[in-house]
């Protein structure tokens, strides 16, 4: 390490002293040379006058034995500085320089003597001498020649040098002593303010303070350094109510992330939970967990898709639970949707695990079987065999809550190979192969064939002209029949729909009725209906020989379940000013299926206003005894079917004469539809039904020639 490197990283303390004591040696050695020079030149001065003294003593002596050349005399006078030992050699000259006289110290081996001067002194490291004439009356007889031995010179000015260095000896500790003295003064203040800071620094602890030693600069620096800790301590405590602050905000962002992060992940979960919930909603039925028709579609698609690269056939049954709407209504619909799970599961058990089961809605469900035989024969033996399987696992009984219910299905299968079909034209065939299994008598399996789509495009036609017609309303006609009492009077007509076809000419309402229904074109084609035979009531109660006619119009069911149905009514009503009393709805029974307690506030609240209700097709359908009594109703009518075979039917003549006997039990009204003969007539009237409707009076026609009719049964059978 370098002088100035090890200088540089010494203590302060060191520093000082060093410097101090540097100072302090230096001084006092340039002090000592000083002394020991001013020493050497007062020696010497006084050397030279003590020699020119006893030069001038000797010359002023030994003058007259120069002037008498008394040599003994002149050497007597120089034994007289015998007695000064210092003087080691004395010479006196004569006017010539020689050599007069001379003294010789013992042991001084003299030496040559240098020329000296006269009045004058020489130094030399081995001899100091002077040389001085010597006179007589102011005049020159010779010179004297003194020489000194320096070494009693030496021997002083060391001795003074020893004294001065030994002066500068005491004085060097002496400085020391406060040099120590003062580095400590200096040096103690820093020293407390290094422990201080290493105490801060170590503990942290900024309460600690320097002690102040004084008002100098350390104290200045003590005192600035009390106040950089003071306003370090307030900053501190600051700081620590900041970072307790701190704290407490982390913490309070800490449980409210921990909470934010736990309603995130529920959320995440729950939102992970809604996604497969809203993919099972958009892709399975929730009831049955089967796939719906949206997925049903994209199987279907993929399967024309890839059937394209394949030989095999594949093949689409359409299953529909026969009465299942019965046992919907009659049980209620929570034991319909055990009817459906259980049905959805039988159907998985009766397929190989990669064809496809679906539920179209309500009762209707699909099978998708993918993988039959390549020859259109054998496929079809193969999903004939599945189905059949299919039928007898859904024939066998099934317990229902706390019953054994007995269901049986009808089964539609379409075959398909490649891209032959669409998607649509494919559902459409096996739809209509599972009506054709229904038409057969149900719980029967059908296969599809060209005539069933020759009948759908018939049907697709026909509905497209419906609804045609529909929006225009000016093909439609209403056709009535006349209802005759037992006297043969024309008291009423039932207004019976009809359709004029531009192309096809007047249309079977057979053919278009139940298309209406099943399209829900039957809203706006009844509420025509109604509105058209309120227009006609009206008219026929202005001219007096048709005021006494009342008008029987048929209501859908669809048409009834409407919430505005009542409304709908009345404000028709109203607005044509109908006497209610001669308005008669029609219903059929199959309407009592679903929600009774509404269809009975419905009619109760028609028949307020005075508007009356037959029961159409009495005993074809839903006929409970315990519904009936409850319905407001005016008048049953027997159906003619069992009007039909009457006379020849033991069966219908018995069910006619109950519904008869029923009727009047219950305090109603009675008309048997589809009279034909005359014979059917008089068995009616027999029986207590006294009012009638059928070709054996008229068929339905126009409202003129129904007006005509009137005419005529008035001339025949005049009132009174």
């Amino acid at each position: 390490m370098r002088p100035m490197e090890w200088l540089r990283d010494a203590p302060i303390k060191r520093k000082l002293l060093l410097i101090g004591l540097l100072t302090t040696a230096f001084a006092l050695l340039f002090v000592s040379l000083i002394l020991t020079a001013n020493a050497i030149a007062e020696w010497r001065n006084r050397t030279v006058l003590d020699l020119t003294t006893y030069a001038r003593v000797i010359g002023h002596n030994a003058a007259p034995a120069i002037l008498f050349d008394d040599r003994n005399a002149a050497a007597e006078t120089l034994s007289a500085l015998s007695a000064n030992p210092d003087i080691v050699d004395a010479v006196i000259y004569d006017k010539g320089g020689r050599e007069f006289a001379r003294f010789i110290a013992p042991r001084h081996s003299p030496a040559f003597n240098p020329p000296v001067k006269l009045g004058s002194s020489f130094f030399s490291i081995n001899q100091m001498a002077i040389a001085e004439p010597v006179l007589f009356k102011n005049d020159t007889l010779g010179s004297i020649y003194l020489e000194v031995d320096p070494r009693g010179l030496y021997a002083a000015i060391l001795r003074s040098i020893g004294l001065i260095f030994l002066a500068a000896f005491g004085v060097f500790l002496l400085a020391a002593l406060l040099l120590a003295k003062l580095q400590k003064i200096i040096v103690t203040p820093i020293l407390d303010m290094t422990g201080v800071m290493q105490h801060v620094i170590l503990e942290q602890d900024f309460a600690a303070r320097v002690e102040l030693h004084g008002k100098d600069e350390t104290g200045m620096l003590a005192g600035t350094f009390n106040v950089m800790l003071e306003y370090i301590q307030l900053r501190d405590a600051e700081l620590g109510q900041c970072r307790v602050h701190l704290e407490e905000e982390v913490a309070q962002r800490t449980a409210e992330l921990r909470e934010a992060n736990r309603l995130l992940e529920e959320d995440l979960i729950e939102r992970k939970q809604n996604e497969n919930k809203i993919h099972n909603l958009a892709f399975y039925d929730p009831l049955t967990q089967l796939p719906n028709r949206r997925l049903l579609m994209d199987r279907l698609n993929h399967a024309l898709a890839s059937g394209g690269r394949s030989v095999e056939y594949a093949a689409l049954m359409f299953i529909d639970l026969d009465n299942f709407k019965t046992l919907n209504d009659t049980r209620g619909h929570d034991v319909g949707d055990l009817l459906l799970v259980e049905t959805a599961r039988r159907l998985q058990d009766c397929v190989r695990e990669g064809d496809t089961v679906a539920r179209l809605g309500g009762d209707e469900f699909v099978v998708m079987l993918e993988g039959l035989s390549a020859e259109v024969e054998q496929a079809a033996t193969q999903a004939e065999a599945v189905g059949q399987k299919i039928r007898a696992a859904l024939n066998q009984p099934c317990l229902l809550k706390d019953f054994q219910h007995h269901s049986s299905s009808s089964i539609g299968i379409g075959l398909f190979h490649g891209r032959d079909v669409t998607v649509d034209e494919l559902l459409k065939r096996a739809d209509m192969a599972m009506y054709e299994a229904k038409t057969s008598g149900r719980n029967a399996l059908r296969f599809f064939d060209p005539v069933m789509q020759t009948n759908l495009e018939t049907r697709s036609t026909l509905e497209a002209d419906l609804r045609r017609a529909v929006s225009g309303q000016k093909e439609f006609l209403l056709y009535y029949q006349p209802q005759i009492d037992s006297s043969g009077r024309l008291i009423g007509a039932e207004a019976l729909l009809r359709w004029q076809h531009p192309e096809r000419g007047m249309v079977p309402p057979a053919e278009f009725i139940t298309l209406a229904e099943e399209s829900g074109l039957i809203l706006p084609l009844g509420h025509w209906v109604l509105t058209t035979a309120c227009r006609q009531l009206v008219a026929w109660a202005a001219q007096p020989e048709t005021a006494h006619l009342t008008v029987a119009v048929n209501v859908s069911a669809k048409q009834f379940h409407l919430p505005t149905f009542v409304d709908e009514v009345l404000t028709l009503v109203d607005h044509f000013g109908v006497d209610t009393a001669k308005l008669k709805l029609e219903i059929t029974e199959s309407m009592l299926l679903d929600n009774v307690d509404d269809i009975i506030a419905k009619m109760t609240a028609l028949k307020a206003r005075g508007i009356s209700f037959s029961m159409d097709d009495f005993g074809t359908g839903y006929s409970s005894l315990s519904y009936l009594k409850r319905l407001p109703l005016y008048q049953l009518k027997i159906d003619q079917s069992f009007v039909h075979d009457v006379l020849i039917d033991p069966n219908d003549a018995a069910i006619a004469r109950i519904i008869v006997a029923l009727a009047k039990t219950m305090n109603l009204a009675v008309i048997a539809e589809g009279v034909e003969t005359e014979a059917q007539r008089e068995f009616l009237d027999l029986n207590g039904c006294h009012t009638f409707q059928g070709y054996l009076f008229s068929k339905p026609v126009p409202v003129k020639e129904f007006e005509q009719m009137v005419g005529r049964y008035a001339q025949q059978y005049p009132a009174g």
